[in-house]
């Protein structure tokens, strides 16, 4: 299971937590205490630089932020956590 739970923002605050199932691949964000849909997070298939599937999803009005979630498949399993590109989780 990867974890994060980071406040985000200048202009405006949000509490962002992400929850990531190493296993079964499933994903759970919370922005400000509101679940995400799973609809609204994109499968955005192979990071370049990894080649690893990917999942994202942005939020936002006046600062637009990113929450990407690369996967590593295999028997060490682990799920990586970035929030506007910094790695926030493994």
């Amino acid at each position: 299971m990867a974890r994060a739970d980071v406040t985000v923002g200048n202009l405006e605050k949000h509490k962002v937590v992400v929850n990531v199932s190493t296993l079964t691949g499933d994903t759970k964000i919370w922005i400000d205490g509101k679940e995400v849909p799973d609809s609204a997070i994109e499968m955005s298939g192979y990071a370049p630089d990894f080649n690893l599937p990917t999942k994202t999803y942005q939020f936002g009005e006046r600062e637009r932020h990113r929450i990407d979630i690369e996967f590593s498949p295999g028997v060490t399993a682990y799920a990586s956590i970035f929030i506007d590109g910094k790695l926030v989780s493994r």
